[in-house]
């Protein structure tokens, strides 16, 4: 549910039992999307909203060793966009919050070896420590992506 990334205070924070369910009460830890929601809800009742809790959101620190030993579970973007469109035509979801993910779980070190034989790459275990800038790393693709567009006539 995206607690504010912190390294000391993520020790500290007190998880919620899976299964989840949209109508648990709020965790006692600082969360993005509880002050998101705070923060609209002050323009009610002339604007309306819903919150959409997604899985796992992804910045430049793709590997992490809580996530690359431990079950992850993901949303799928179509899959949020429509409960994006439902919520927004559905008048009980005004002011509402939903959770959103597919429901199945994985572990990224088994998905990172599927995917490396999947597109024919060599699969690299990660290793305490290293991080990997995925931001950096693709600013040097600029070759790759001009072929992809030239390729594909985008």
């Amino acid at each position: 549910m995206g607690p504010i990334f912190d390294p000391v205070l993520s020790k500290q924070l007190a998880p919620h039992e899976p299964p989840f369910h949209d109508s648990m009460p709020r965790l006692p830890n600082p969360n993005f999307y509880y002050a998101l929601e705070n923060f609209v809800a002050t323009y009610t009742p002339s604007v309306t909203y819903s919150a959409h809790r997604s899985s796992i959101i992804y910045s430049r620190r793709v590997y992490q060793e809580d996530t690359w030993e431990h079950f992850c579970h993901m949303t799928d973007a179509g899959v949020l966009a429509e409960q994006h469109v439902w919520a927004a035509v559905t008048d009980v979801a005004k002011n509402e919050a939903f959770n959103c993910t597919n429901g199945d779980v994985f572990m990224w070190k088994r998905m990172w070896k599927v995917m490396s034989e999947d597109f024919d790459v060599e699969y690299v275990e990660y290793k305490e420590g290293e991080e990997f800038d995925i931001e950096e790393w693709m600013s040097k693709k600029g070759g790759a992506w001009d072929e992809i567009v030239e390729r594909n006539g985008l």
